[in-house]
């Protein structure tokens, strides 16, 4: 319903050259860009004043009939001539939410956007001022009526997702919109029964997978890595001084929580990208810091090596050795001639492998996590040293149900996780072949003297029937994860 809204107000298809100034990244958050692109539009993001003047001067400035749809946010000086041109449009919480305070909108580091319409269009008194606002978003937009009739606006937007042949860009959308979904019921707001979606969007997601997954790698990395073994590559090409976090096992959902301890402090670019399988540390955080593939890679399961893989890339990109930091924890203290920094979190990985309240707890933990503000301070440590920030995780993490133990499998295993097992090419595969929630993985990107099995839906190698939170698999949750830029604001 905010992105109906929003589309009414650009004017596409009624004027060819389009800016519009996203003061509160509304447009961002309705994805405009497949929006604009399904509009028949070129989508640029303005990101620089002088790259955008070469691209005007060469593409635009004496042509006509070219359709061009620019996004900047308020804070980018727009000169004079180019806001002459083009159809200009100022989007933000004023636009939409004219009977509440805006302060108090930001203030309130309000995530779910179209909730707020929601509820906001749900609410029948008068103008607002900033302390009825603040209790508004408080005590109203949360309601059990407002929250389920989020979902149903969600669920619908996912279906038409799941029938228009998706690709990956489209599997991010899905993904997102997925997470706040689960936040919503997670979070006990709404009491909407989502696990017919969830096998839906599961069901089609593996079929997907195992049909182009194979060729996911050979996508360009403009906009985000893709793969998340890309990140290096990705951030290579866009900065000179970086730090790249990695928060272990953080899925969207997750993300969902933390960025509200962020924001309004920082500006964020969300994107997201896709672990390699099987989704688990030794894998996917390994491909990470190597900035490669784990077929190319001596050590598959182990985790010893990732130091000297991540020091190896940047030195072979022309840093020198003492350039580099790898480290651990937010109290990292980095050398001051440090020019590219690794930095592992653990703390939801600790919080998944520890939970026993489920998603719920799960959601729990990582309030708590968020709340302490230890992601802020590392954040904030690093923007006044100057650094581009990126944030990522190896993979999310998924809650699940045991369908028992694989046990007697003797020295041909390797154990990876509660939700994926290895087997040395001349294993006997027999028993895990015969459990019923198990398939093969074809084993791309990895080694082919290994025999890969996951547990399908939301299935667990624990014991029967007890509730866990783990990784490992193909669901959307553990696959698809964040991948976030930030500066100051």
């Amino acid at each position: 319903m905010l992105c109906d809204d929003l589309k009414e107000k650009l004017a596409l298809g009624f004027v060819d050259l389009i800016l519009v100034i996203d003061i509160d990244e509304l447009a961002v958050k309705c994805d405009i860009k497949s929006i604009v692109l399904e509009a028949g539009y070129e989508f640029i993001y303005y990101t620089d004043t002088l790259e955008f003047r070469y691209y005007y001067e060469n593409n635009l400035r004496n042509r006509d009939n070219k359709k061009v749809f620019v996004l900047a946010d308020a804070e980018k000086y727009i000169p004079y001539d180019i806001q002459k041109r083009f159809y200009m449009v100022e989007i933000g919480y004023s636009t939409f939410f004219y009977n509440l305070d805006v302060a108090a909108i930001r203030e309130s580091k309000i995530v779910e956007d179209r909730l707020l319409y929601i509820a906001y269009q749900n609410h029948f008194g008068g103008k607002l001022n900033y302390n009825q606002t603040i209790q508004f978003i408080k005590n109203e937009m949360h309601s059990r009526n407002n929250a389920n009739e989020y979902v149903d606006v969600l669920s619908t937007e996912i279906r038409c997702l799941l029938t228009s042949n998706p690709g990956y860009r489209e599997w991010y959308r899905i993904a997102f919109l997925w997470a706040n979904i689960r936040h919503i019921v997670n979070r006990g707001y709404s009491d909407k029964d989502i696990n017919i979606l969830f096998k839906e969007v599961n069901g089609i997601f593996k079929n997907w997978m195992l049909e182009n997954y194979k060729s996911l790698s050979a996508n360009p990395i403009s906009e985000s890595p893709v793969m998340v073994y890309r990140s290096n590559d990705y951030i290579s090409g866009k900065s000179k001084k970086a730090a790249l976090i990695v928060i272990d096992g953080m899925s969207i959902e997750n993300w969902q929580l933390l960025k509200q301890s962020l924001y309004p402090l920082t500006k964020m670019k969300e994107n997201y990208a896709f672990s390699l399988l099987p989704s688990i540390t030794s894998i996917s955080r390994k491909a990470i810091f190597s900035g490669s593939l784990p077929v190319k890679q001596a050590d598959l399961f182990g985790l010893s090596d990732e130091k000297s893989l991540w020091i190896q890339y940047w030195k072979a990109k022309g840093y020198f050795e003492n350039d580099i930091f790898y480290g651990r924890g937010f109290n990292v203290e980095l050398p001051y001639n440090t020019r590219i920094a690794g930095i592992i979190i653990n703390d939801v990985d600790d919080a998944m492998h520890g939970q026993v309240f489920g998603s719920e707890g799960m959601n729990l933990n990582v309030s708590l996590f968020a709340k302490k503000g230890e992601i802020n301070n590392l954040v904030d440590r690093l923007l006044k040293s100057n650094f581009d920030i990126y944030l990522t995780a190896d993979h999310g993490n998924l809650e699940a149900i045991g369908i028992g133990k694989v046990t007697n499998e003797g020295l041909n295993t390797e154990a990876t996780s509660q939700r994926a097992r290895a087997y040395k090419a001349f294993a006997d595969t027999g028993k895990i072949r015969s459990i019923d929630g198990v398939f093969q993985y074809p084993g791309y990107y990895l080694p082919k003297d290994f025999e890969y099995y996951l547990c399908d839906e939301n299935l667990a190698f624990a014991n029967k029937g007890k509730t866990i939170v783990c990784h490992g698999g193909m669901s959307v949750e553990e696959v698809i994860v964040p991948f976030i830029e930030i500066r100051s604001k």
